[in-house]
């Protein structure tokens, strides 16, 4: 998916930023880095918005002010692109039809829930532009015409005199056009609009309802001595993503000549190698790790906790959380909505793959075949008879009566541009609560089919709950407020104020006497239902704002997670924690993976900076450490010693463990002297250096002694800005570096000479580079959907392949140099090459891992498997059993 970024230049580091998680979402992400103004840079910005599936619009004070992002929001809106706001600074937000758009606040760009909220909104986005729900107009609307820096009303006055040739419509868009101009522009500038309304008001040639409209557009803009208000205009921003191309480059000598046979190893353990002849037998051998948890459930008699992810449905022993959990293995992608019906015999699952699945709970084994369900499922819940089970997808809402539930019947679909989460039955079974458009609360009456409002919020409604006794339906909304409604007379009881954030979960206590509530604002709260007040709140502190809920069926006891996967339980009753925190799930995003010295355990790195140690055939794990902070993780093990690990974090240090103990050796770097943002890291051929690329306000290249500690060279280029990845050459006197403009450059890095500038440079950012065992050639895979070889010892292009399936995130050589692996964006893929001939390279076969991006790949050492980290915290093992 293609997204274009509309944003202020004041605000350009932080946009930077926002790119790294867009292209972590999936999306292929343009935004102009050009300064400078003229026709040709105009017409390659509305190109690119055409282009483009979704608008971003990166909010902030100056963008809201900015003349250039109201007329490129205005051209999205005329190609009807579906736009995503994000919201980087505090300002205004949307007003008028743009009020409705959800916006995403990432004000906290290195907080996972930041990430997690913008991945949401763009497969939101993705499924609703397959839907068709954006078609383009037919004919396209006329770009804008060239905005000019130095004369931005240019064209209003050319249009304008010939005012007498022009009809109506074009007369009502320059007053439009002028009128959110001369909001956004110096007051010298503002009083030209001001000219330029008068000339159509006092116009013979103009109707009196064009003139009415101009006159209307003059009172409206702000005195000419007083500050301009910032409304914001291009609000709603969407996330198509430029799918930055992949190149997968692979050696070849100076004369073109075929590299001399490969040699196959032979694995201890007697595996086989994997060669250009077996790969088509490539195959997934492992899932490291569980997900992060989307939805949680408990069982009616108390025994389980159930918890939605992208691998299936985790099953946890409530008693024993943590022992082993059992996977309902099936789904192929998010698991969102999961529900048991009344007795617990049954389980339902609702998934982003489009389908729901019931499950029989006591023999943990599908039940029929999959219901098909688009859009996917967020929300489910079974009638109190268990008779009958809705669920709520992104615009519909349906009914299947499932008495037989091998052979479902679907009934009643409710098309009503349902918005949120949750849906719920009251305890008769004869009313279905569920969220609405325009911040209504609906409801279905079971015996007649009919829907009527029962209530309204001033935001989007979140979530429904019914309570026991079924005399009052509770409803959760981003308005922060919690409202209650009397289901007889379907009057308003009560607001319920106090959290600071949208409310997203709500349970009442068996008694119907408690509520206890949950959202994004970290907060559980417990409210007394008879003086309609909170008694208590629950000290939950998660680095991610959503708190899942689930209450055990005595209502003694509450469950609480986020997508951080760590699990809690609390005593209702005294307001205070069970136990300890445990830490059942991986975290959002894979940062890193490196397979050991014998191939049989990976380093697998995460989004909020912990290291882990998983063993392959057992898929256990232990913690080996952490960095601070969230962001970029970069592994890597020392050539010479197999037991010494490097990590680079979000803190700027670079670390060194040791397996044996997973002791942290030494911390180098630091955010003492160091303030940008770190890249990936590279041992050279000895062990004895470890270089990392720092972009932002670094913008350099560090090299550092593993056995001091001590930074022994700084590299830096004036010409090319941001270094995002290193390789050391074979004989370790030569560093390849690739950075954001697209550029390679090999270094001399001992001397700190610049030994090759790699022409032509690729047309987008240089995610990897890799060096062939021989060190005649240089792979270097980019963002522009192409891969180059190159000869690294005169700096020519030996080859390029360009390819149209997913922007390049990182790339490997295997040990015997002959086979390419490639991770990509949006497909998040596995490309397998074989480059035994460098000049041709051929491509072998294709791999689907989990999630939307790969963000990091690797060889184990004796070439039999194939490591993959990236979206959803699940690490992919690939090979020939």
């Amino acid at each position: 998916m293609r997204l274009f970024i509309s944003y202020a230049h004041q605000n350009y580091a932080k946009v930077k930023k926002l790119q790294t998680l867009l292209e972590k979402a999936g999306g292929e992400v343009w935004f102009d880095r050009d300064l400078h103004g003229g026709d040709n840079w105009w017409q390659r910005i509305v190109h690119k918005i055409k282009e483009a599936d979704v608008f971003v619009f990166a909010l902030s004070p100056q963008s809201n002010a900015s003349a250039f992002c109201y007329v490129e929001h205005q051209y999205a809106l005329d190609l009807n692109k579906p736009i995503l706001p994000i919201l980087l600074k505090e300002a205004e937000l949307p007003i008028g039809r743009l009020q409705e758009t959800h916006y995403v606040d990432a004000r906290k760009l290195n907080s996972p829930e930041t990430a997690l909220a913008i991945s949401r909104s763009l497969l939101n986005l993705q499924k609703q532009i397959l839907s068709g729900a954006y078609p383009m107009p037919d004919p396209p609307p006329p770009p804008p015409p060239f905005l000019d820096k130095t004369n931005p009303l240019k064209n209003e006055r050319e249009q304008l005199r010939n005012l007498n040739q022009l009809l109506e419509p074009d007369i009502n868009r320059i007053i439009d056009r002028l009128k959110h101009l001369g909001a956004r522009l110096s007051s010298r500038t503002a009083d030209e609009v001001r000219m330029l309304l008068e000339t159509i008001i006092n116009s013979e040639h103009v109707s009196p309802s064009v003139k009415q409209e101009a006159n209307n557009a003059l009172k409206a803009l702000p005195p000419s001595d007083r500050r301009r208000p910032l409304w914001l205009y291009a609000a709603a921003g969407a996330a198509s993503i430029i799918i930055i191309a992949l190149v997968i480059l692979l050696l070849v000598n100076p004369s073109g000549s075929v590299n001399s046979p490969r040699v196959i190893p032979t694995p201890a353990d007697g595996r086989t190698v994997i060669t250009a002849e077996n790969a088509a037998q490539v195959e997934r051998l492992k899932l490291l790790g569980r997900g992060n948890p989307i939805r949680v459930s408990w069982s009616p008699d108390g025994k389980t906790v159930a918890f939605g992810t992208y691998r299936g449905v985790w099953l946890y022993d409530h008693d024993q959380p943590n022992t082993p959990p059992r996977l309902l293995d099936g789904h192929t992608s998010f698991v969102e909505a999961i529900a048991f019906n009344s007795d617990g015999s049954i389980l339902a699952s609702g998934s982003w793959d489009d389908t729901i699945r019931l499950w029989n709970v006591a023999t943990e084994s599908p039940i029929g075949s999959p219901i098909p369900f688009h859009p996917s499922a967020r929300s489910l819940a079974f009638s109190p008879d268990g008779r009958l089970l809705a669920a709520r997808g992104y615009s519909s809402l349906k009914l299947w009566d499932i008495t037989d539930p091998a052979n479902p019947a679907e009934g009643q679909t409710i098309i009503d541009s349902v918005t949120s989460n949750d849906i719920a039955f009251n305890d008769s079974g004869t009313l279905l609560a569920y969220p609405a458009s325009e911040n209504r609360i609906m409801v279905l009456d079971m015996s007649s089919g009919s829907t009527r409002q029962i209530g309204q919020h001033d935001d989007i409604v979140m979530t429904v709950a019914f309570s026991p006794n079924g005399r009052i339906l509770a409803s959760g909304s981003r308005d922060t407020t919690i409202r209650l409604w009397d289901t007889d007379s379907e009057t308003a009881i009560g607001t319920l104020a106090g959290h600071t954030g949208a409310v997203g979960s709500l349970v009442f206590t068996p008694d119907s006497t408690s509520l206890i509530s949950s959202g994004d604002d970290t907060s559980i709260r417990i409210w007394d239902m008879e003086n309609l007040t909170q008694v208590n709140e629950l000290a939950q502190t998660d680095s991610f704002k959503w708190v899942l809920i689930a209450l055990s069926p005595d209502g003694g006891e509450l469950a609480s997670t986020s997508p951080d996967g760590v699990l809690r339980f609390w005593d209702t009753v005294n307001a205070q924690p069970i136990g300890d925190p445990i830490h059942l799930f991986n975290n959002y995003f894979g940062e890193g993976v490196v397979f050991t010295g014998d191939s049989k355990q990976v380093a697998a790195g995460y989004w909020d900076n912990r290291i882990l140690l998983w063993d392959i055939e057992t898929e256990s794990s232990r913690l080996l450490g952490q960095h601070k902070g969230n962001g970029n993780l970069s592994l890597a093990f020392s050539p010479t010693d197999p037991n010494l690990l490097a990590s680079g974090g979000a803190d700027d240090l670079v670390k060194l463990w040791q397996l044996t103990g997973a002791r942290d050796l030494l911390r180098t770097g630091g955010s003492e002297n160091v303030n940008g943002d770190a890249q990936r890291l590279a041992f050279d051929p000895d062990g004895a250096y470890i270089s990392i690329a720092y972009s932002g306000d670094d913008d350099r290249i560090r090299v550092f002694e593993v056995a001091t500690g001590n930074e022994t060279r700084t590299l830096h280029s004036t010409d090319h800005p941001d270094p995002y990845c290193t390789a050391f050459n074979p004989d370790g006197t030569k560093l390849a570096a690739g950075y954001q403009d697209g550029s390679v450059i090999i270094w001399d890095w001992k001397k700190g000479a610049v030994v090759h500038t790699l022409t032509p440079q690729h047309r987008d950012a240089v995610w990897s580079v890799a060096f062939s065992p021989d060190g005649n050639y240089l792979v270097s895979g980019s963002h522009d959907k192409a891969f180059r070889i190159w000869n690294a010892t005169t700096g020519e292009l030996v080859v390029e392949r360009t390819e149209q399936r997913g922007s390049i995130r990182s790339l490997a050589l295997s040990p015997d140099g002959q086979l390419l692996l490639v991770g990509t964006l949006n497909p998040g893929e596995l490309w397998l090459w074989d480059v035994s001939d460098p000049t041709a390279p051929k491509d072998l076969i294709t791999l689907s891992p989990p999630g939307s991006i790969v963000d990091t790949v690797a060889f184990s050492p004796d070439g039999t498997r194939m490591a993959a980290n990236g979206s959803w915290g699940i690490v992919s093992i690939w090979g020939i059993p």
